[in-house]
């Protein structure tokens, strides 16, 4: 009798069926886009001499929903913890930090965030 009374019961319980794959589906490319958006912005930010660090920047996908973006991921870099964090006295001869994955990071985050919110809202309407 309950189920009588609740209009689109069944709709929403054959929609719900179906959301996880396709969910999961569209959160990884969500996820995999705005990671590498990080890696451009990072190559971007980068201080470049030679290029290795900036060369050495990758996405690297770890499973369906999981990316790391990784400075010194061709292993030319090992400076790169230097360059984003720096060290007491600095490094090289324009001292530092010069962060360059931390602010590629924060500035995508807001746009990662504002894409899934935009898919729930297509996917399960607004709120």
């Amino acid at each position: 009798m309950a189920r009588e009374t609740v209009k689109g019961l069944q709709k929403l319980i054959t929609t719900l069926k179906k959301v996880p794959k396709e969910l999961e589906q569209d959160i990884g490319g969500i996820t995999e886009a705005n990671a590498q958006e990080i890696e451009a912005e990072a190559k971007r930010l980068v201080p470049v001499d030679t290029a290795k660090l900036q060369q050495s920047i990758k996405v690297i996908k770890l499973g369906p929903l999981t990316f790391s973006i990784m400075a010194n991921a061709t292993g030319l870099a090992p400076y790169a913890i230097h360059v984003e964090f720096g060290k007491p006295v600095g490094t090289g001869p324009n001292g530092g930090p010069r962060p360059f994955l931390f602010p590629a990071f924060f500035k995508q985050r807001k746009v990662f965030l504002q894409d899934i919110e935009n898919l729930m809202d297509n996917t399960f309407g607004k709120i």
